[in-house]
Formats: structure tokens, C-alpha cells, sequence
């Protein structure tokens, strides 16, 4: 199946449950033309558990909930199937933010980059590199540049809605874009009506079934997909005033 697939996504405390998924829902089906399904990788920070939440429940607004091994299923008349893929968010010891895609468990924070990406691949996920306003200037983006260089194995870079329309890949993309899948995702910020902007961005792509569960995508098939950059994108950034705006929230949040 055809799915949409924001690879990128946070649950806070200040958002609206009703509208998280009506959003969701909303910039999925604004860019639909052929997909037959959604889905959100939730990479959580280590305070925020929306996915073992979810886990624990059979219904949640008008969706039935079906549990798979490594996915959620969200059901409701009328709507396309809506899949949740775990994922974790950490800083390394260096001070660089990574991705888990395909992992639900806590992550230890401030591990160097090398044991961090290394415990994500043994755990079976998807180490992203994601890149940040401001954050891969300097020695970060020399730490990154070498890492990527001397790396062997799984690894992709991300980057979000935070990059302005129009602006230029970040330069460490547009060097490694030819060998390593690039993500891109929404990545709301934690404060109030961010979760208007879940699916306002991600990828394209073929997922199969399960042969075995109907109602499990083919979760060994996804990863291979994406790794080997089997996909394309959909959506767009948000204007440089929206980010500004969003980044002296961002602030004021984390300050205060």
C-alpha cells in the first residue's frame, strides 16, 4: 500500500488530543491523491510516553485502537487507516539530537554519538541524525561531518518544517544526500496549536502489508525502504516569519 509518513512527531502535554489527529488527518489528506493509508513515527523524549498511552487503550476519540507488535492501528469510520510507529528523541553527549525510528524504549541521554547510533541499530531502529536551526554550525556540524565519513553502518539525516520554504538543504545534506536517506517531518514544538502542523510534511511510500496480520504493516519492508531511500516527499515548509515566530516561542517555553 501507498502510504503518507511524517517520520517526525511529538505528543506534549499542552496539545489538544482532538486535534492532533484532526490535523493529522486534515494535512495528510491535502496532499493525498493515490495513498491508502497514514502513519506518524511519535519520537518521544524521555518525558513523554503518548505511545505506551495509546498502547494502553482499545479506543480513543472515535478510533479503535489495534495493537500490533511494533505499530498501532487506528481505525474509524469512514477515515483511511492510520498507523503510530514508535520512536525516541535524545542528545548525545556532544550535543547532538538523534532519532530512534522503530524503538518505544527510553534511551540514556548524553551518550557519545558512536554508542548512541550503535544502540539504536542493535535495538533494531533507525538512527536519524536530525538537523535543527543552529545546530549543526560549528564543531557539532565537524562532529557530524567526520561521524557520517567514518559511519559503516544503517544511519539517514533529517531535517523538518523548522528549514524556511525556499531556503537551501543544510550544507552536510547536500554533501551526503547521494549516499544517505534524508528524512523530513513535521517536528512541532511543545507549546499550544503546534499540533496543527503534524503532516504538514514527510515522505511517500510503498509499505506492505504483513502476510501474516492484516492489520501490521510489513514493518522488516518499511525499514528496508526507507534506508534505501525508496520514497519521496510530500508537503512544504513553513514561511521564515512562521519560523522565527515558532523559534521565540520555543524559547520563551523553555526559559519560563
Amino acid at each position: 500500500m501507498n502510504i503518507l509518513f511524517d517520520p517526525h512527531v511529538h505528543y506534549y502535554k499542552s496539545y489538544s488530543t482532538e486535534k492532533f489527529f484532526s490535523s493529522a488527518y486534515r494535512n495528510f489528506e491535502r496532499h493525498n491523491s493515490i495513498s491508502t493509508g497514514f502513519a506518524l513515527c511519535l519520537t518521544e523524549k524521555n518525558d513523554c510516553d503518548f505511545f505506551i498511552e495509546l498502547r494502553s487503550k482499545s479506543k480513543i476519540l472515535d478510533f479503535q485502537i489495534v495493537k500490533n507488535p511494533s505499530s498501532l492501528l487506528l481505525k474509524s469510520q469512514g477515515k483511511l487507516p492510520l498507523y503510530i510507529i514508535p520512536g525516541r528523541q535524545v542528545n548525545s553527549s556532544e550535543g547532538i539530537e538523534v532519532l530512534a525510528l522503530f524503538r518505544s524504549d527510553k534511551i540514556e541521554e548524553k551518550m557519545p554519538l558512536i554508542e548512541l547510533v550503535s544502540e539504536i541499530l542493535n535495538s533494531g531502529g533507525i538512527p536519524v541524525i536530525n538537523w535543527a536551526p543552529g545546530k549543526w554550525l560549528g564543531k557539532r556540524g565537524i562532529i557530524i561531518d567526520n561521524f557520517i565519513q567514518n559511519h559503516n553502518g544503517h544511519l539517514a539525516l533529517g531535517y523538518t518544517s523548522l528549514l524556511p520554504k525556499n531556503f537551501p538543504l543544510p550544507k552536510i545534506i547536500l554533501k551526503h544526500k547521494e549516499n544517505l536517506p534524508i528524512f523530513w517531518g513535521s517536528d512541532p514544538l511543545p507549546f499550544k496549536n503546534q499540533e496543527s502542523l503534524i503532516a504538514q510534511c514527510g515522505l511517500e511510500i510503498d509499505v506492505s502489508i504483513d502476510p501474516n496480520d492484516k492489520n501490521e504493516l510489513d514493518i522488516s519492508q518499511f525499514k528496508t525502504s526507507l534506508l534505501k531511500s525508496n520514497f519521496s516527499y510530500f508537503g512544504h515548509g513553513s514561511n521564515i516569519l512562521d519560523v522565527s515566530r515558532r523559534l521565540i516561542s520555543n524559547e520563551i517555553v523553555r526559559r519560563f
